[in-house]
């Protein structure tokens, strides 16, 4: 083995934690359920974007990955 092969096989991999997108920052520690309390008190996409300083655009992605349905919806 040369000395390039043996330095792979010793060296401690880095920890890879999963890559979060910006805005699930501002939601707090609990995002999905900031999202389901926001649309619960009749918020519209508009509305908690401007409250969490980020675009409506970015709401209906988040809701839609986060499985938070419209209150209407329900």
């Amino acid at each position: 083995m040369n000395m390039i092969q043996d330095l792979r096989q010793t060296a401690p991999r880095p920890v890879m934690r999963p890559r979060l997108h910006p805005v699930f920052g501002k939601l707090g520690p609990m995002p999905a359920a900031s999202l389901r309390a926001m649309v619960g008190y009749g918020l519209n996409e508009a509305e908690i974007g401007r409250y969490f300083g980020v675009t409506p655009s970015s709401v209906r992605r988040l809701k839609r990955s986060l499985g938070v349905c419209d209150r209407a919806a329900e």
